[in-house]
Formats: structure tokens, C-alpha cells, sequence
């Protein structure tokens, strides 16, 4: 297999960086708190701003009815994450979902609920207990969906790995379907994680697939051809909304992912699946050049190493990467792409696996 480095494209995750990354999925997690928070606000000035006598009867069975619902509610949400956790079959995924911030915090704020209330009718605070009960309950109820939406990205992220093993087994055993059903799986979670813009989950999916795309290639009982259609899609499509949103080791590990498929459907001399690769290399290339993202020297070093491929094992698909690496060329610095080329020919070098002949008979095809 032809790679490159990746470690030369793509920025070291520094603490700092980590850190960073930290806080964003901190940030993004509690952002979908606002409307709750807001909601909850109006409620409490309009009992402040319209008060009323305090009736003891009512207020028992305001106190006793908040502390009752919450209570059912707290119940349910446990019942969820319990739940969730055991469909994820891993050892670390009560911390993962019962454990996180965003747990805790809202089963901290139901149980201040539930024993609030019960607190208010003891010492007989009729008006004042009604209402911070109600302020409580209010922020509570409407953090239910938040809530429901951080359990479901956290099952999708816990999932990957569990698809990604799945989808390796089925190619193992030779059933291609189940594999395939995997990989539609990863797509839906990766589409929604791009569109987030959680670059180090949607880092891990480009993996996971361009992985079962290898895997699949390199097993011997059996063609994978529908299977490697759907990942080369994938990838492709992924690529191009992470460029379009600007997620640049997306796109690097894509471009990789991409060329390392590119190279073993060559040698199989598989005609529409190479095209396929050089199709979507391209269009990734031309978001990323657009956007101006670095990752678009990944993809350029990426055609010109499957130009050599093609030279050398599937001749028919050499002027669709020639015509891809002419549009590019449109809208890259000449110094840099002077430098992908040589980037092409040192991976070449290193790996072995292509005589240099075949990239330099690629460039005067090119140039002629």
C-alpha cells in the first residue's frame, strides 16, 4: 500500500489543543441549554411580576405535585441512560454517558427539585417555595430534549468503533451485506458530526471507513466491488462537506484514505471504483483550494500518485486523473504545486511499491 506520512500533513494535538477541544464539546453541549435557561427566566419574572396570595391548600398540592413529576421524570431519565449505556456493549460507556457533566447537572438539578418542595412543606414557605419550585420545575422539564439529544450524539460517538469492528468482522466472514448496512451507518453519523463540525469524531469515521475500504481490498476469498462503491461515496461526500466546512484534518485523512483505496482498486484493475476515487478527489480538492485549506496538497499528492498507478496498472483511467489535476492546477499556487509533485515522488520512493517511471511518464503525459 502507497502511503504517506500523515504526521507531515497534520498539526500534533498539542495539550493546549486538547484543552481547546475540550472546551468547544463543552460549549457545544451546553449551548442547547440557552432556550431552556430563557424559558425558564420568563417563567420566574412573570410570577415575581404577578404575584398572588398564598393559599396553603394550593400550595400543598403545587409543592407536593412538582416534587411528585420530577421525581417520575428523574426515574425515566436514568431508566434512559441505563439504558443507552448497555446498548453500547462497552466497559467505559457508564462514564462516558452517566458520568459526564451534563448528566450530573441535570440529575443534581431534579433531585434539588424533588426535595425542595418536599423542604417548602415542612416549614410551611407557602409563596416563596411555590415559587422557586416552579422556577426549578420549569428548567427541568424543558431540559429534557437537550438532555435526550446529548445522550444520542454520545451513543453515535461510542458507537463508531462498534460499527467499524462489525463491518471488519462481516469482511472477515465474507458478508458483504452486513458490512455494507455498517458503512451506511457510519455515513448517517458522520453527516450529522460534519455538519456539527466535531472534527476529531468525524477524524475517526474517515479512519474507520478508509480501513473497511483496505480491509476489504486486501481479503482474497472475495470481491467487495458494492461494498467499496459505498465507502469511495462516503468518503467522498464527507470530504466535501468537511471542506465546505472547513475542517481541514477531515479532508487530510480523507485525501489519505481516498489515495490508499485508489492504489488497490488500480492493481485489481477495477475501471469504475478507480474513477469513482478520482472523481471525488477532485472535488474535494476544488472546496479545499476554495476554502483555502492545507489539505488541498493532500489531494493533489494523492493524484498524482494514483496518475502513476494508473500509467502503470489501468492505463484507461490515466486522462481522467490527468483532466482532474488540470482543474486544480486552476487554483493553486504554482510554487506549491511544484512541491506536491516532488512530495509524490519522495512517498513513491519510500514505499517501493511503484517504479519512480511511472510518476515521471504520468508528468510528460501531463505537460504534453
Amino acid at each position: 500500500m502507497i502511503t504517506i506520512p500523515v504526521e507531515k500533513y497534520s498539526k500534533p494535538m498539542t495539550h493546549k489543543m486538547m484543552q481547546n477541544q475540550y472546551v468547544k464539546n463543552i460549549f457545544d453541549g451546553f449551548k442547547y441549554y440557552m432556550l431552556p435557561a430563557i424559558i425558564t427566566i420568563a417563567v420566574l419574572v412573570i410570577l415575581i411580576r404577578h404575584p398572588t396570595e398564598a393559599c396553603p391548600d394550593n400550595a400543598r398540592y403545587i409543592l407536593s405535585a412538582i416534587s411528585q413529576s420530577l421525581a417520575a421524570l428523574l426515574a425515566l431519565i436514568f431508566t434512559i441512560t441505563l439504558v443507552a449505556a448497555q446498548m453500547t456493549r462497552s466497559y467505559t460507556a457508564m462514564d462516558k454517558i452517566i458520568f459526564r457533566s451534563e448528566t450530573i447537572g441535570l440529575m443534581s438539578a431534579y433531585g434539588i427539585g424533588i426535595i425542595l418542595p418536599v423542604l417548602m412543606l415542612k416549614f410551611g414557605f407557602w409563596y416563596k417555595g411555590v415559587i422557586v419550585s416552579i422556577f426549578i420545575a420549569t428548567f427541568c422539564v424543558f431540559s429534557l430534549f437537550p438532555f435526550l439529544r446529548g445522550v444520542n450524539m454520545t451513543l453515535k460517538e461510542i458507537g463508531i468503533d462498534n460499527l467499524v469492528k462489525e463491518a471488519e468482522e462481516a469482511i472477515y466472514s465474507g458478508f458483504e451485506a452486513k458490512a455494507v448496512n455498517r458503512v451506511v451507518e457510519l455515513k448517517e453519523i458522520g453527516e450529522d458530526i460534519v455538519k456539527r463540525r466535531r472534527e476529531e469524531r468525524a477524524v475517526q469515521i474517515v479512519t474507520g471507513l478508509a480501513s473497511i475500504g483496505t480491509k476489504a481490498l486486501d481479503n482474497k476469498d472475495k470481491e467487495f466491488e458494492t461494498l467499496i462503491s459505498h465507502v469511495v461515496k462516503i468518503l467522498s461526500s464527507m470530504g466535501s462537506n468537511a471542506a465546505n466546512n472547513k475542517l481541514d484534518d477531515v479532508v487530510l485523512y480523507v485525501g489519505q484514505g481516498l489515495e490508499d483505496i485508489g492504489v488497490k482498486v488500480a492493481v485489481k484493475q477495477w475501471t469504475s471504483e478507480m474513477r469513482s476515487v478520482i472523481i471525488g478527489l477532485e472535488r474535494i480538492g476544488s472546496s479545499a483550494a476554495k476554502n483555502e485549506l492545507n489539505a488541498k496538497q493532500r489531494i493533489v499528492i494523492g493524484l498524482w500518485v494514483l496518475g502513476a498507478v494508473a500509467k502503470e496498472y489501468l492505463p484507461e483511467c490515466v486522462n481522467d486523473v490527468n483532466r482532474s489535476l488540470k482543474k486544480l492546477e486552476k487554483n493553486i499556487d504554482k510554487e506549491l504545486w511544484n512541491s506536491c509533485f516532488v512530495a509524490a515522488k519522495n512517498q513513491i520512493n519510500m514505499t517501493n511499491a511503484l517504479e519512480i517511471t511511472s510518476l515521471n511518464e504520468f508528468k510528460d503525459y501531463y505537460e504534453g
